[in-house]
Formats: C-alpha cells, sequence, structure tokens
C-alpha cells in the first residue's frame, strides 16, 4: 500500500496555494475592469445631464429675452398712444395753447377782412371809404376774439360790446352826411343806424373763429374719452413696466427693456412730425378766409413742434435710465443712497 507522505502534502498544499493565488488575483482583476466600467459609465451620464441642464436654460433665457422685447415693444406703443391722448388734451382743450397759437397776424388778417367786407359795402351805399377809418383796430379783434376763444373753452356764451366802434363810426357818418356830399333819403338818424348795424353784422360775424362751436362739443364729449383712454394706457403700461421688472432678479435687467419702450416712444414721436415739419406741410393747408388759413397752418405747426418737444422728454428720460443701468450693473450705487433706491423697489415690487 502506497502512504502520504510529506512531500506530497507540501506538493497538494503548494499547488492549492498557487490555484487560489491565481482564482483570487483573476477576480480582482476582473472587479477592477468592472468598477471602471461602472465609473467610466457614471461621468458619462453626469455630464450628459449636465449638458441637458445647460441647454435648458438657454431656450428658458431665450424664451424670456423673446417675451421681454414683445412687451417692450407693446409698452412703446402704449406710450406713444398715451403721448397722443395728452397732446390732444392739451392742445385741443387747452385755451392756453389755442391762445398761444393766435398771434398779431391773425388779429390783422380779421381786421383786415372785416375793413374789406365793410368796404365792399359802403360803396354802394353811396358814402366814402373815409367813415370807415379808425373804427375797427387790432386791440378791438383781438379783444373780441380771445373773448370768444374763452367762452368756448369756459361754456358760456359772448357777445362783443361794439359800443365805442358805433361811436366812432357815428361820428364819421354824422360828419360826412353834414358835408352834403350825398342826398339822405328820411331821417337822417334812421339812415345812419341802419348802417352802423350792417357794419356791426359784418364785424361780428367775422369776429369768431372758424369752427369755434365744436370746441365746446368736443371739450364736453371727446374730452372725457380721451382722459379715460389715457388713464386705461397709463394703468396698461405700469402693469407691463412692473412685468418686466419681475421676470429678472435684478432690477436694472427689466429695466434695460423698459428703457427700450421709452426709446422707441421717443423716436415715434420725433420721426414723423420733424419730417413734417422740414417739409412744412402745415403751410399748404387749404383754408379760407385769410385768417383763418393763418391759424390752421399755426396750430399744425405748433402741433408738431408740441410733439416734438414731448419725444424731447422721453429721451430725456431714456438717457436717465441708461444711466441707472449702468450705475446698478456696475455696483456704483451700493452705498447708501444705492441701497435706499434698490429697498423702495424691492418693496413696491413686493407689494405688487
Amino acid at each position: 500500500m502506497g502512504g502520504i507522505s510529506v512531500a506530497d502534502i507540501r506538493k497538494n498544499t503548494s499547488g492549492s496555494s498557487t490555484r487560489s493565488r491565481s482564482h483570487s488575483h483573476s477576480h480582482s482583476h476582473s472587479h477592477t475592469h468592472a468598477g471602471a466600467r461602472s465609473h467610466s459609465s457614471g461621468r458619462k451620464h453626469y455630464s450628459g445631464y449636465r449638458s441637458e441642464a445647460h441647454g435648458t436654460d438657454q431656450s428658458r433665457e431665450a424664451y424670456r429675452k423673446g417675451i421681454s422685447y414683445v412687451f417692450s415693444f407693446i409698452l412703446s406703443v402704449f406710450l406713444l398712444l398715451g403721448t397722443v391722448c395728452l397732446t390732444a388734451l392739451n392742445s385741443l382743450f387747452s385755451e392756453s395753447f389755442f391762445c398761444s397759437v393766435i398771434q398779431d397776424d391773425y388779429y390783422q388778417a380779421v381786421l383786415n377782412q372785416v375793413v374789406t367786407e365793410a368796404e365792399d359795402y359802403t360803396i354802394p351805399v353811396g358814402l366814402d371809404l373815409s367813415v370807415l377809418d379808425g373804427v375797427f383796430t387790432v386791440d378791438d379783434v383781438k379783444r373780441d376774439v380771445n373773448g370768444h376763444v374763452t367762452a368756448a373753452f369756459r361754456g358760456y356764451e359772448f357777445r362783443p360790446n361794439v359800443e365805442s366802434e358805433n361811436a366812432r363810426l357815428y361820428a364819421n357818418v354824422a360828419a360826412y352826411l353834414e358835408e352834403g356830399h350825398v342826398a339822405v333819403e328820411g331821417e337822417t338818424e334812421d339812415v345812419i343806424q341802419a348802417y352802423i348795424e350792417d357794419i356791426d353784422s359784418i364785424y361780428l360775424d367775422e369776429v369768431p373763429m372758424p369752427g369755434i362751436a365744436l370746441i365746446k362739443a368736443a371739450r364736453e364729449k371727446v374730452r372725457g374719452a380721451v382722459t379715460a383712454a389715457l388713464i386705461i394706457l397709463f394703468a396698461l403700461s405700469f402693469i407691463l413696466a412692473v412685468v418686466l421688472l419681475r421676470l429678472y432678479r435684478y432690477p436694472h435687467q427689466g429695466m434695460r427693456f423698459i428703457t427700450y419702450a421709452f426709446g422707441g416712444c421717443a423716436l415715434m414721436c420725433f420721426a414723423l412730425p420733424f419730417g413734417l415739419y422740414l417739409s412744412k406741410v402745415y403751410e399748404h393747408v387749404l383754408a379760407t378766409p385769410e385768417y383763418f388759413y393763418i391759424f390752421v397752418s399755426g396750430y399744425l405747426r405748433c402741433l408738431l413742434e408740441s410733439f416734438m418737444k414731448t419725444a424731447a422728454l422721453w429721451l430725456i428720460i431714456t438717457v436717465g435710465c441708461m444711466v441707472y443701468i449702468y450705475l446698478s450693473k456696475n455696483g456704483m450705487l451700493r452705498g447708501k443712497i444705492g441701497e435706499k433706491i434698490s429697498k423702495k423697489i424691492s418693496r413696491s415690487l413686493r407689494r405688487l
């Protein structure tokens, strides 16, 4: 019988140990490769997630900018319409604006028209044109024209007092008749009074501005609608401005789009009126008589100037907003004043 020797045991033990180490090494190597593959897969997954999140942020930012530009354009249109309403209130329904348009050349043109029609009436009557000398003056016309304008805006009737003009005309006609240059049929007093009444009617017809009665109707019916539209436009503009500010974390970011709206409004208020002003389109209006043409052309010129002045005001506001954005963006408003402004803006936004 064969026996088991020490050498055999050692040999078996050595082989078993070798096989064990070989198996352990193989298992460890396999585990290392698996771990590496798993770690590499994790890096790829994280990188893909980060890339997807970055793309989502960019898409969201682009969408927010697009909305901001649309709101900015709508805000500029609201501001433009509000400017038109404000200018209408100032020009159509303002007594001071009307009076500023009426210059001395208008009063002189009215006087010339009155004298011309009075002369056309006087010649067939047989009186000399000298009887009209000094009867009506520019000051008389100015007083009565402004009286009609004031009455139209304030809502009462106005009738010029022509007693002094009648006294001068009476004295001139009486003196001329006393000289015997023309025969009078009937009582001299009746003839003089009839002539004076006809001249008065000419004067009273020409002194009121053509279309002055429309001012009263517009003041009663249109002014309320324009005022209501102005209030609505102001409210909508305020809401849009607040939305633009709330879309961004920092006020100066939303303020940028509000500034775009201010600048757009300034450009639209200036471009067309300036072009019309340079072309002097107001000089080519068709209106008669001459004094009414003078008024209409002067009114249109002042209206265009009013729009351009308003555009300059919007431009100043735009520049002020740009300065604020620059200072805020560069951290120059971090002092006490800046903190107060930021706190006020933040409180206002929280209340809204």
